[in-house]
């Protein structure tokens, strides 16, 4: 398990790695060379699928970034990406996810110009093999502006799940699955049975033997959540 930036507990921006042995136990701090990200924290980050590199988006740290970089896990090389297209603006707590070879960016929030705080619904394909952003428009039923949700990929479902988050005004506990089907996006909204978690953000979720969600802990403005729920994905079709 790999671990970059943060906010301390003095309240100071990190941009240091830490890897925990799962085996052993046991913590250690990486060092890395290269182009080294800002110190930051609410980030976004995704591993490829081959484990050989781990990509961050945006977060704060004094400023807010709308910047890309690579973390080469063989060398512990870091790279920021030049990029081109249709570049996101500046934001945090936005979701990212390595899907078909290609990183997705959903959601998010910046500081307007009277530091009011604005949400947003969008989505990005950031194609990494020519470095250019693609804004994404789905069919169906689009979440609605979002930050600080919930973002897992199932292979078996070939899909990518967001689940809760906030606009500031209105916490959610919906769940939406993005699909792809020759080049066309859709999203689709799910209405659940069962214990349904709380509204809330700043939550986790996980992904366990590619068909059951794991979504654990969170907030609700002044209120944390410690609860652990379960959901089954429903897969069309198997």
């Amino acid at each position: 398990m790999l671990v970059f930036g943060g906010l301390d507990k003095e309240y100071n921006y990190r941009n240091d790695v830490w890897i925990f042995n799962i085996l052993d136990k046991t913590w250690k701090q990486q060092i890395c060379n290269g182009n080294l990200p800002k110190p930051r924290y609410r980030h976004s980050c995704s591993v490829s699928d081959d484990k050989d590199a781990i990509y961050i988006f945006g977060g704060m740290g004094g400023d807010t970034f709308n910047d890309i970089y690579k973390l080469d896990l063989n060398k512990m090389v870091w790279t920021e990406l030049i990029t081109q297209g249709d570049i996101p603006c500046i934001r945090f707590n936005s979701v990212m996810c390595y899907w078909n070879y290609n990183l997705y960016i959903y959601g998010g929030a910046h500081f307007g110009e009277n530091s009011e705080h604005i949400s947003f619904d969008d989505l990005y394909l950031f194609n990494i093999s020519k470095l250019t952003w693609t804004r994404i428009l789905p069919e169906g039923d689009a979440p609605p502006q979002k930050n600080g949700h919930c973002c897992v990929k199932s292979n078996k479902s070939n899909s990518i799940w967001i689940m809760g988050g906030s606009s500031f005004t209105h916490f959610t506990n919906d769940l939406y699955e993005l699909t792809q089907l020759d080049q066309q996006h859709a999203w689709k909204v799910y209405k659940c049975d069962g214990e349904i978690p709380n509204r809330r953000y700043m939550g986790s979720m996980s992904i366990y033997n590619d068909e059951l969600l794991m979504f654990i802990g969170g907030q609700k403005r002044h209120a944390g959540e410690e609860d652990l729920l379960e959901l089954i994905i429903p897969i069309c079709g198997l």
